[in-house]
Parts: structure tokens; sequence; C-alpha cells
């Protein structure tokens, strides 16, 4: 099981065949993720893959917990060019003992993730 953030569902979304690694992994995302990837899809035209994926995906999504909300804002502060919705899925990965899957390269250096463009 992996933890997909948005870059990595519009990469599956889209197929453009650079998250094929993950095909037949695991995932779990949230809501807040889905929203994002819709936003991407809808922005660059693409509405119809944008409702198919959230339809899709909704499937894989877990509940975030309480606690990881304030604990990514203290992230977010520490940390300002990664995105909210990214700390929020970085810390559910983690509450979860799962790989954090990401395209966004802020993430160097962070324990359990994979960045993968």
């Amino acid at each position: 099981m992996i933890f997909m953030d948005s870059y990595g569902l519009v990469e599956f979304s889209l197929d453009t065949g650079s998250y094929n690694r993950y095909e037949n992994e695991l995932f779990c995302t949230t809501f807040l993720n889905l929203y994002e990837m819709a936003a991407v899809l809808i922005r660059s035209g693409r509405e119809d893959i944008a409702k198919a994926a959230f339809e899709k995906f909704k499937t894989n999504i877990v509940q975030v917990p309480e606690l990881i909300y304030y604990a990514a804002a203290i992230l977010k502060v520490s940390h300002r060019h990664l995105s909210n919705v990214d700390c929020i899925g970085y810390l559910v990965a983690q509450s979860k003992g799962i790989p954090f899957v990401t395209g966004d390269d802020g993430f160097k250096g962070f324990p359990n993730v994979i960045i993968q463009k």
C-alpha cells in the first residue's frame, strides 16, 4: 500500500506512463487530493477525464484524522514551499506507515517518500 498524491493521480488519469510501475499497487489518497487532481484536469480542459477519474479514485479515499490537520499546519510553516494538501497527505501516509508517492522535489530528504516524475 502507498499514498498517492495529486500529481500521481493526474499522471494516472492522463495515462502518461510515468506512473505505470504503480498501476498494480494498492493506494490510498484523500478527498483533498482528488479535489486538486480534478482542478488541474479541469483547468487544462480535461473535465471529462477529471470526472471519470474522480469517480474511479474515490474508492481509494481514507479519512484524515483531526490531529493531522494541526500537524500539517506545523509542517507547512517549517516547509513553506510545500502545498497544504501535500502536507496533509504526507502526514496521513506517515500515520499509516506507508510510502508517500509524489512528484514534488520539495519532499527530497523526507523519510518514506518516493519522488516519481
